[in-house]
């Protein structure tokens, strides 16, 4: 599943690579599995908005 913003993927990224720097509110990403939190990092961020829009 790709990220749908930058914010998205980097902090996908920092649970995959340094987990100690999430935020607390963002803890519930530490219980996705490493291929889950690799798909959301690897998107490119070239076209991603910075931050996810509301509905």
């Amino acid at each position: 599943m790709p990220a749908k913003s930058k914010v998205q993927r980097r902090l996908m990224s920092m649970a995959k690579y340094a987990p100690e720097k999430v935020n607390r509110k963002n803890k519930d990403v530490l219980g996705m599995t490493g291929k889950q939190l690799s798909d959301f990092a690897s998107t490119p961020e070239k076209g991603l908005p910075k931050k996810k829009g509301k509905k």
